[in-house]
């Protein structure tokens, strides 16, 4: 029952009007009474995340108008950029390394930029050139030379000889470290053989590759396996002895493929030889 005593109505039971309708008041209403003031646009508070609520990036969608991104959500988009981060660290470290400084891709930002600073820039095509003249005989046929100081990973030998016996006019000529060339030749040969040397320093930033080593070979032709070159930007550069009993036969060589060399024995004797390479791969 429904009163007003002209101030205020008071209710004594539940439903009042001809729909019934329920009479709200401090002991019915609240949490769970179903009432509208309850919720908000209808929704119950369950339906939205407390201030300490967190979403997973994963869940977390983006409008990336400009289509940087193929994924939608910030993981992803995080995950493409990370990525793309550590592409481009990765091909800095290998144009740095490729200068002559060992980098990583794992390096800092920081440590590239300093790595990027130790790059000697020299300028010139050519750093300096050493030259020589030398002797061997029969009691000195490998002479040690002591020369300035170079930079091995980019510098060449260049080796001339002569003498009035065919055996003792191959020389072969090696660089055997930063201060150090050796001259030798076949340890039968028995005529004093004349030899000029030059050692060519190349500058930074010239010298793409360089690979240099010894070969042996005794039949009429050999192959030698390099770690692959541009043909086109490649310099094979090489100095030989021959030895054996009959050494009425010379040699030549040049690079095949990207990676392959190949020497061949010209003339008729039997003699083998020892070839000393060098392969240079210009920028």
């Amino acid at each position: 029952k429904v009163t007003f005593d002209g101030k205020a109505w008071t209710q004594e039971g539940y439903y009042v009007g001809a729909s019934n309708d329920k009479v709200w008041h401090e002991g019915n209403d609240g949490t769970g009474s179903g009432l509208d003031a309850d919720k908000l646009d209808g929704k119950h508070a369950s339906n939205f995340a407390t201030a300490s609520h967190t979403h997973n990036a994963s869940q977390v969608s983006i409008v990336d108008s400009n289509e940087n991104f193929t994924s939608t959500s910030v993981e992803g988009a995080l995950n493409e950029l990370f990525t793309s981060v550590s592409n481009g660290k990765t091909g800095i470290a290998s144009a740095i390394t490729d200068k002559g400084v060992p980098a990583s891709g794992s390096d800092s930002f920081s440590t590239l930029a300093t790595k990027i600073g130790q790059i000697e820039t020299s300028g010139g095509f050519i750093s300096s050139i050493q030259s020589g003249n030398a002797t061997l005989d029969v009691d000195n046929p490998s002479k040690n030379i002591t020369i300035n100081t170079i930079n091995t990973n980019r510098a060449v030998i260049l080796v001339t000889s002569a003498s009035y016996q065919i055996r003792s006019a191959f020389v072969a000529g090696k660089i055997v470290d930063s201060t150090t060339i050796n001259l030798y030749r076949a340890t039968n040969a028995d005529a004093k053989s004349d030899i000029s040397w030059q050692v060519i320093e190349f500058g930074d930033g010239v010298v793409k590759s360089l690979q240099k080593d010894s070969y042996y070979f005794s039949s009429s032709n050999g192959t030698v396996t390099i770690n692959p070159i541009d043909p086109s930007k490649a310099l094979l550069l090489f100095s030989f002895y021959a030895g054996g009993t009959d050494t009425l036969s010379i040699m030549r060589g040049y690079i095949y493929d990207s990676t392959t060399l190949k020497f061949y024995k010209q003339g008729a004797g039997s003699a083998y030889f020892r070839v000393e390479w060098q392969v240079v791969e210009f920028y």
